[in-house]
C-alpha cells in the first residue's frame, strides 16, 4: 500500500482512473493550486461544469 492513505468512498460516488496528458494535467494541477482546492476538487468542478452544459444531449437520449 506504501505512504498512501485508504481514502473512505463515500455511498453513491464513483472513482474513476483516466489518463492526461502531461501537459493538461501540470496546467490543471497548477491551475488547482492557483485557486487553492485539491486537483481532485478542479477535476470534479470542471466535469460537473461539462455534463451540465450536455444535460439536453441527456434529454433527448431518453425519449
Amino acid at each position: 500500500m506504501g505512504n498512501k492513505a485508504k481514502k473512505q468512498v463515500i455511498s453513491g460516488e464513483k472513482r474513476v482512473n483516466i489518463a492526461l496528458d502531461e501537459d493538461i494535467h501540470t496546467k490543471a494541477k497548477v491551475i488547482s493550486v492557483l485557486k487553492d482546492i485539491t486537483l481532485n476538487e478542479y477535476l470534479l468542478q470542471a466535469i460537473e461544469r461539462a455534463v451540465e452544459q450536455d444535460k439536453e444531449l441527456v434529454k433527448r437520449a431518453k425519449l
